[in-house]
């Protein structure tokens, strides 16, 4: 069986509406010829990366908005452009220094960052900490974060502050890395060449820890080595080409593969757009995992012919492929290679047992994941103050106490709810013992959700509240050091299952629970309605599929619109 990882390497596309027209011809001709490569040469790719430039900028009385619309118009046709079409969790992008608006940009901040006393170690602390200055670097990057947002590129982390992000995908038994680092932060005119920071040191160590373990990993940059200042070249490309073993950038519109002697590639991208009368280039490219070996697909726009076409080097490329042999990072002596694998295997020579490593990382991802996102309580009604309305509530904690009955539901509905509670307890089939557990934590319901949130151990899978009818689940896993169950267990029991929020509660078959704290009421919908969908969400996080990332399992939940899905999906906030 074929086991080879395929790639688009796009860059530089400059989108503006003004060169549209010339642009269209340039790009129309592109989308013809990806599908040419895939029907010549079996080209489809698993992953596309674009490193940089994107738009061309606010200039002209042009706005960003607008050139990213061009932008997203490009990639749709790009990705649909192969049969079966590539999905937009597989595309990857990283910013560049046309992405940013220069409106945005005060001579201040510049005059600070060229200062020539300045140092790195500066620069790593405002990066690390996140403080006013830097947010306010940030601000030229604003537009380029909204377009990862609206075109639902969530996997690049739009909310992350320093627009780094990192994945770690699973093709043939291979856990790859992929990690994308922001070079344009500190980009300011036509004067930015040796003149840029990076902050590679803290870039690199963050993604590297997002990413998890992996068996080989790719980076994506936009600005070559001899653009940043001489406290971090050359040292920026001597530490990417030590840290991973395939490093893509753009920038200067030259093509070109640089093998390092022990097989990391260091592969430069040709602008694929940059005017019809110039040169212009994209590049597919490959490694063969059975044999490891790679290469790579140099394409060129002959302006003459108006067409894409082979891009030869002399003494390098035979119809525009350049063939990389021995590339030892290929070699996995622990991984399984045959065609009779039934389900993939994650594999590789760590210190630790990977499949155990995995795991322990995606937990620890989902928790901060779910503290991240959903650790939030919104406050909506008339007069409420604007700093108000939103609260953590692992800080602002307010002391919610279980009432005994809604008021608003009817007395005659409770024989049903008897008769529920009946049939959900004959469907758990728990032994003696546990049921005694369970009992004795709903006794106590009285009293605030705190106090039963500290009653739950890691060996409750679910508890169930009889008299209110009300599941709290608790997502488990052996992995999870003692010193942090006790908080990633809180987090957790905060939310239903991610696979919950397909089968919300219907108005006929819900219970709701009233939490009363002074002038605020708060109406929980519960997560258990039926049994059937207790059913149908018996597992656990502990025996979920590590081998893809928690964006990938549960898209649906991942998604920026739920970030509030505590309150959206499992409660109403009602002021009074």
């Amino acid at each position: 069986m074929s086991r080879t990882i395929t790639w688009l390497h796009l860059s530089d596309f400059h989108a503006r509406k003004r060169d549209n027209w010339d642009a269209r011809q340039i790009t129309d001709a592109l989308v013809r010829d990806l599908k040419l490569m895939q029907k010549d040469h079996g080209l489809r790719p698993d992953f596309i990366f674009f490193t940089g430039d994107l738009a061309y900028g606010a200039v002209n009385g042009e706005s960003l908005t607008d050139q990213y619309q061009l932008v997203r118009n490009f990639l749709e046709a790009v990705r649909k452009a192969f049969d079966p079409e590539i999905p937009i969790r597989d595309m990857y992008l990283v910013p560049g220094n046309h992405d940013i608006d220069r409106g945005e940009i005060t001579p201040d901040q510049t005059s600070w960052l060229r200062h020539p006393d300045r140092q790195l170690p500066e620069i790593l602390e405002a990066m690390r900490d996140e403080k006013k200055q830097w947010r306010t670097w940030m601000e030229r990057l604003l537009s380029y974060r909204n377009f990862l947002h609206s075109y639902g590129l969530l996997h690049l982390t739009p909310e992350d502050s320093r627009l780094i992000w990192a994945d770690s995908r699973e093709i043939h038994g291979i856990r790859i890395g992929i990690a994308g680092l922001n070079s344009a932060w500190s980009c300011a005119d036509k004067e930015d060449k040796a003149k840029l920071w990076l902050g590679a040191e803290w870039q690199i160590a963050e993604v590297q820890k997002r990413m998890g373990p992996v068996d080989f990993s790719l980076i994506l940059i936009h600005h070559p080595g001899n653009w940043f200042t001489a406290h971090e070249d050359p040292s920026v490309m001597r530490r990417l080409k030590q840290e991973f073993q395939v490093v893509l950038h753009g920038h200067e519109h030259q093509e070109w593969v640089e093998p390092n002697y022990d097989g990391k590639l260091v592969i430069s991208a040709g602008a694929c757009y940059e005017c019809s009368w110039m040169q212009n280039g994209y590049s597919f490219g490959f490694v063969d995992l059975n044999n490891q070996h790679g290469g790579i697909y140099l394409r060129q726009w002959d302006s003459v012919g108006r067409g894409w076409v082979p891009r030869n080097i002399a003494g390098k490329t035979k119809d525009g492929y350049w063939h990389l042999k021995n590339l030892p990072w290929l070699q996995f002596p622990n991984s399984i290679n045959t065609e009779n694998l039934l389900e993939p295997t994650i594999t590789g020579n760590h210190t630790l047992p990977i499949q155990e490593s995995v795991e322990a990382h995606y937990t620890q991802q989902y928790c901060e994941f779910v503290i991240k996102e959903y650790d939030v309580l919104e406050l909506f009604g008339c007069d409420i103050p604007r700093e108000l309305k939103s609260h953590q509530l692992s800080v602002a904690y307010v002391s919610l106490n279980l009432a005994a009955e809604d008021e608003n539901r009817s007395s005659d509905n409770r024989p049903q709810l008897k008769r529920q509670q009946e049939s959900t307890f004959s469907q758990m089939e728990l032994e003696g013992k546990e049921l005694q557990k369970i009992s004795k934590v709903i006794d106590d319901s009285s009293g605030s959700l705190e106090i039963i949130l500290d009653k739950i151990s890691v060996e409750t899978g679910r508890l169930l509240i009889s008299r209110e009818s009300l599941f709290l689940r608790k997502i488990a896993s052996a992995s999870v050091p003692v010193n942090q169950q006790k908080s990633r267990d809180r987090s957790c029991l905060r939310l239903p299952q991610p696979s919950c929020f397909s089968r919300l509660p219907t108005q006929q078959g819900d219970r709701r629970h009233r939490y009363r704290n002074d002038s605020t009421r708060f109406r929980t919908a519960c997560i258990f309605t039926t049994q059937k969908t207790l059913r149908e969400n018996t597992s656990t996080i502990a025996s979920g599929d590590y081998s893809t990332p928690v964006s990938q399992r549960w898209p649906g939940w991942c998604r920026k619109k739920h970030t509030n899905a505590l309150v959206r999906h499992t409660s109403r906030t009602i002021y009074s």
